[in-house]
């Protein structure tokens, strides 16, 4: 059997390509085979000239699903150590990430096939890639094969670092959701990591909250400053706003002017003697104790208004008959 030896790097992947093409053109005999490898050398020669990495790449992985029945796991890794170095020949990023797809896709074609082996690989890869995104991408691949392939013990481990990698990919809402959905997918099926399970589940729903922790910290203790206004007296003990709001006592009076600018309350600050006297209070929420106190103020308005144009009209008709009596005055 053919082993992979190993020698300057621009050697190996010509090792490779030759390697690989020999196997896969072994049963046609010399004849047919040797032309076809030969000219499949020379191809991966014009791509290391014309630094058409990409290209190489596929070149090198178009016959691979061949030698994974017919060489040892020993020299497959080998095979796919220098593939997956190409990565690291593009000085452009984006050629890398290029790159890291087709390898990635050609591993992930058959998932049941030595899939240790292959989630193997793709840490590999993983590991010489720069971009964040580009490993972002590859661990998503990983993840999947674990799923298809049924092996997710070998990746669970790398659950544990999940947050330092979100740190390092640094990226979206809408792959982050993507991440945390495959996660959740992967940990379904262990029994021994149901509680995993459902943090990720539940993360993943996060995800379409748009909530953010301190936003909804701010937004609670403004509205528990309007519950004090509305359930105490007009005067409201700063000690008493410390406690409920859970602040310190430096920030009493800021917690106090957020809700004034965010027009939640109308009032003022006695420093001297630690309170705050409300004059008005928004309504936290809006029931039945809250339409009657509205129903009640209509009335009285609406009472009040009656009174002002009955005095007016009073005011007119005596206005109107003293014009009169003085007409006939003058006649």
């Amino acid at each position: 059997m053919a082993t992979v030896v190993e020698t300057s790097e621009e050697d190996a992947a010509l090792t490779v390509v030759r390697f690989v093409s020999e196997l896969a053109w072994a049963d046609a005999g010399p004849e047919a085979a040797e032309p076809q490898v030969n000219r499949l050398c020379v191809e991966a020669q014009e791509c290391m000239v014309m630094g058409r990495w990409v290209d190489l790449a596929s070149l090198m992985l178009a016959s691979t699903d061949v030698i994974f029945s017919k060489v040892s796991e020993k020299d497959l890794e080998c095979v796919f150590t220098i593939i997956c170095n190409l990565v690291t020949k593009s000085g452009n990023p984006d050629e890398s990430f290029e790159i890291a797809k087709v390898i990635s896709a050609k591993i992930g074609q058959q998932p049941n096939d030595k899939p240790a082996l292959r989630l193997k690989i793709l840490f590999n890869l993983y590991n010489l890639l720069e971009n964040p995104y580009s490993r972002f991408y590859v661990y998503m691949k990983a993840l999947d094969l674990s799923l298809k392939g049924k092996v997710p013990e070998h990746i669970i481990p790398s659950l544990k670092k999940i947050d330092s990698f979100l740190r390092e990919w640094n990226i979206g809402i809408i792959e982050q959701r993507e991440l945390f959905l495959a996660i959740s997918d992967v940990l379904k099926g262990s029994k021994s990591s149901a509680n995993d399970y459902f943090k990720f589940l539940t993360k993943y729903l996060a995800t379409f909250t748009g909530l953010v922790h301190e936003d909804c910290i701010a937004k609670m203790r403004l509205l528990s400053l309007v519950d004090l206004g509305s359930n105490e007296s007009a005067r409201i003990p700063y000690a008493l706003i410390k406690d409920t709001l859970r602040i310190n006592d430096d920030e009493v009076e800021l917690w106090v002017v957020k809700a004034i600018t965010s027009k939640l309350i109308d009032c003022k600050m006695d420093q001297m003697n630690e309170v705050v006297i409300v004059s008005r209070c928004s309504d936290r929420v809006f029931g039945q104790h809250q339409w009657e106190t509205l129903r009640a103020k209509l009335a009285t308005w609406r009472g009040n208004i009656a009174n002002v144009i009955g005095t007016i009209r009073a005011n007119k008709v005596v206005e109107d008959g003293s014009q009169g009596v003085q007409g006939l005055a003058i006649r």
